[in-house]
């Protein structure tokens, strides 16, 4: 069995971006795409659930100004690290930085985040960094 984000080939699983903007959550898909990475986009915690069930991605990047987020309604869907899960999670946070209700989202202390606005270069760079140091992340190509 392949472990998650290995899809046998030596490349990297998916990158699921759960994004309530569409015009932001395609800016992040064309320059993860451009870099070589399968994504996959998700409006909603219900839109990025089901998404999970094609497979798991090796990293989820999580808009923390989605309405209606909450950590529990996070741990419920997202199997990321941290909830027993081995997907990595990098949150994008508001202008105004984490938000005492951000805080658990993970159940540990290392919330990988990205200010909004951000750079989508950042993005790329901060999910490859990931994927390097992710122990079930395959070497890249």
């Amino acid at each position: 069995m392949s472990p998650p984000g290995d899809d046998g080939g030596g490349e990297p699983g998916p990158v699921l971006v759960v994004e309530h903007e569409p015009a932001v959550a395609e800016l992040a898909r064309r320059y993860l795409e451009r870099d070589g990475l399968t994504v996959r986009v998700a409006g909603s915690l219900a839109d990025a659930a089901a998404a999970l069930r094609a497979g798991p991605p090796a990293v989820v990047v999580l808009d923390l100004t989605m309405p209606g987020l909450t950590p529990g309604a996070v741990r419920r869907r997202l199997p990321v690290r941290g909830h027993g899960g081995g997907t990595e999670l990098i949150c994008l946070e508001g202008p105004g930085g984490l938000r005492p209700r951000h805080v658990g989202i993970t159940g540990e202390g290392d919330l990988r985040c990205i200010a909004r606005p951000f750079s989508p270069r950042l993005l790329v760079a901060r999910v490859r960094a990931v994927m390097r140091r992710s122990p079930a992340a395959p070497a890249r190509r």
